[in-house]
């Protein structure tokens, strides 16, 4: 295995399946990452997941960068991976959320030089929503998250109606913003070119109990609503399994939904769900 001196991954973490940390560690150190700054998040020290996220961090070689208490805010996320990154201005980083697992289609030290040779600031990917089977939402468990999730698909964009474009390789000096959802300009690698398979883990057995707590924080106030976006689709979500038994709706062609992998080659609608992302290539227009 290559390690990766110079790229560094930075997470947010707080509020989802503490669960699937010890998951991401070991899928990017098949990489070769071995820098990881973890931030945790937490509205309390009491919150639930509090301690798991440091006891997991640690079992995994990984000491905790920072931790924030405090109300979630929909810029927090970026200005706290921004200072994570701040620690290394120069050096490539990896900004993921806790259920984002990248597949790339060459050696990630590849990626980096083909950005470095071109003076490319980031490469972007997009969302493969990864479900149980017949589009059930399991319950974590140690097992490959690759055997609990066989589905793959583009839920994100077709029923969220949300951006599935994510930033997945960047300087640390540019930024990510909110979200780490793109960058305006053309100084990315274009698509065409390279093109990271982000396969999202976010429909677990705690969504539900996570959306509705998203939605309650955001309509009390406790939570200050900068993108009125973000409730929305979480009231979209929890609709839509209420109206399929607590399932994603498999029989929807839109959703591009099918058997997939943990290989690049694997995901055998990537073409389509790939396309699909371009229609949100808006986000990263202009200045």
């Amino acid at each position: 295995m290559t390690v990766l001196p110079r790229v560094h991954l930075t997470a947010v973490v707080g509020g989802g399946d503490a669960s699937l940390l010890s998951h991401l560690i070991p899928h990017y150190r098949t990489y070769g990452v071995e820098s990881f700054y973890i931030v945790r998040h937490a509205e309390s020290t009491d919150d639930p997941g509090f301690d798991e996220i440091e006891e997991r961090a640690r079992a995994h070689g990984v000491e905790l960068f920072h931790t924030h208490v405090g109300p979630w805010d929909d810029n927090l996320h970026g200005r706290l991976m921004t200072a994570a990154m701040d620690e290394h201005p120069d050096d490539w980083y990896l900004p993921v959320d806790l259920d984002e697992f990248h597949v790339y289609d060459r050696p990630l030290a590849d990626l980096v030089e083909l950005c470095e040779r071109n003076e490319y600031t980031h490469v972007c990917g997009c969302f493969v929503d990864r479900l149980g089977p017949d589009g059930t939402l399991p319950d974590l468990t140690e097992s490959p998250l690759w055997e609990q999730f066989p589905l793959g698909g583009a839920v994100t964009s077709r029923m969220l109606k949300a951006p599935p474009i994510k930033l997945c390789l960047i300087r640390g000096r540019t930024g990510t913003g909110g979200g780490h959802h793109g960058i305006p300009g053309t100084t990315g690698v274009p698509q065409d070119t390279a093109y990271v398979q982000i396969h999202h883990f976010k429909w677990t057995g705690s969504l539900v109990q996570r959306m509705r707590r998203r939605a309650k924080r955001y309509e009390s106030g406790a939570w200050h609503l900068v993108y009125p976006s973000v409730l929305t689709e979480a009231r979209r979500v929890l609709d839509h399994l209420d109206r399929n038994g607590g399932r994603v709706n498999t029989k929807n062609p839109q959703l591009y939904l099918h058997q997939c992998g943990s290989r690049y080659e694997e995901c055998g609608r990537w073409g389509d769900i790939a396309n699909d992302a371009r229609r949100w290539e808006w986000i990263l227009q202009g200045g």
